[in-house]
């Protein structure tokens, strides 16, 4: 286990941000906190108390969300 020499800090979206705390991440990028800090709080408190399969849920309210910014950037890359 590396967690006491290297800090892991996620950057991806979905259910790939709660396996990073499960493997000993100590951090994750997020687009979410500057306009919703409460859903993201929420989060990492879920995350700190160790509840990841409620987190999982709880983070997968954002998955509308996530839809529409990656279709929309395939439509624009296109």
């Amino acid at each position: 286990h590396w967690a006491h020499r290297l800090a892991y800090i996620d950057s991806s979206a979905g259910y790939a941000r709660t396996a990073g705390f499960m493997h000993g991440a100590t951090g994750w990028v997020t687009e979410i906190s500057p306009i919703w800090p409460e859903f993201e709080t929420k989060y990492y408190d879920l995350i700190l108390a160790k509840k990841y399969a409620e987190a999982e849920m709880w983070q997968s309210r954002m998955w509308p969300l996530y839809e529409f910014v990656f279709s929309a950037a395939r439509h624009y890359a296109a």
